[in-house]
């Protein structure tokens, strides 16, 4: 009779995804949007202009502020713009603000709040792009995120006369826009949660209007379980 002298089953599992979890958003054709922050580890903001301005962003909750990075803006014309924070401090009432407004105008902010990020390192890929002219849609470039479990924003600014938000493909969630109305530009988010690294290119498309110009962008952010590649498969190995 044999001894059996080791019998082990190891398994090997792809590592949990992380929870992205979307807490809250504030939409504003204006200057400052302002939401409930409470429970977020990751902050973002994105930002419309008519014309390439200077602008960036800041906030305040409970008296206090948070650091911010610029993630993307859109080339040649930075009619939009996307800037992060890993925030130290967030809290009901939290306003932001764009500020350093030089060289552009009618500007209109989205802000948004969410659980499942990396502490740092957060970022992962971005693409940009913009067009002068007419056209029917706008799309940033396609990315593939390098890691999994990715949190995908795409943003998006048609400088036009409209009453209605821009729409945006299947592949994206729309999250929240503001119209462009008299003064003000018009603006739209919209996100994708990603297991496994996928090409994505979100295409936008206005509601009616005038187009004189358009610029839109997407930024993959990473969750802490990110990891390079797909996720690895299950295997079983026994040793007797």
């Amino acid at each position: 009779m044999r001894t059996l002298l080791l019998l082990a089953l190891l398994l090997e599992v792809p590592p949990a995804f992380a929870t992205w979890t979307a807490l809250a958003n504030s939409s504003q054709a204006g200057m400052t949007a302002t939401l409930n922050s409470t429970g977020a580890n990751l902050l973002t903001v994105a930002i419309t202009s008519n014309g390439d301005a200077t602008a960036d962003i800041s906030d305040l909750v409970g008296g206090n502020s948070n650091t911010w990075t610029l993630a993307k803006a859109s080339p040649t014309y930075s009619t939009v713009k996307l800037f992060y924070s890993i925030p130290a401090h967030v809290g009901a009432s939290h306003a932001f603000t764009i500020g350093n407004t030089s060289g552009g105008t009618n500007f209109s902010i989205s802000a948004s709040a969410w659980t499942g990020a990396k502490s740092s390192g957060v970022l992962d890929s971005q693409t940009a792009s913009n067009f002068v002219g007419s056209a029917s849609t706008i799309a940033p470039g396609s990315i593939t995120p390098a890691n999994t479990d990715v949190l995908v924003i795409s943003a998006v600014d048609f400088n036009m006369s409209t009453s209605g938000y821009p729409s945006v493909d299947g592949s994206m969630t729309f999250w929240n826009g503001a119209a462009s109305t008299g003064a003000n530009e018009g603006i739209g988010i919209a996100y994708h949660i990603m297991a496994t690294p996928t090409a994505i290119n979100p295409t936008w498309t206005p509601n009616g209007g005038s187009i004189s110009w358009a610029s839109a962008l997407t930024v993959a952010f990473l969750a802490p379980d990110s990891s390079t590649g797909a996720p690895s498969t299950v295997r079983h190995r026994m040793i007797q």
